[in-house]
C-alpha cells in the first residue's frame, strides 16, 4: 500500500512531517501508537506486524527508524 510520506510497512518517508498533521495519515496505513518515551513515539502495524520509532523535534518528525516488531 504505497502512499504519500509512507507505506503500510516502511513510513520513512514521514521524516520531517508535521507531527500534529500525521497522526491521522499514520492510523489511515493501519497504525497505531503504541508508547512513548521522550521525544520518542513507537508505532504498530498489526496487519503487517511493521514497528517504527519516530522522534519529534520542533514539532516534525525529525528521526524515522523501523524497527523490530517487539519494540513496539
Amino acid at each position: 500500500m504505497q502512499a504519500s510520506g509512507g507505506e503500510a510497512t516502511d513510513l520513512t518517508g514521514f521524516r520531517g512531517r508535521s507531527v500534529d498533521g500525521s497522526d491521522a495519515r499514520l492510523s489511515e496505513l493501519g497504525y497505531a501508537r503504541t508508547r512513548s518515551s521522550g521525544q520518542a513515539s513507537y508505532w504498530y502495524n498489526p496487519m503487517t506486524a511493521a514497528c517504527a520509532r519516530m522522534e519529534a523535534s520542533d514539532g516534525v518528525y525529525a528521526s524515522v527508524v523501523m524497527v523490530p516488531h517487539g519494540e513496539c
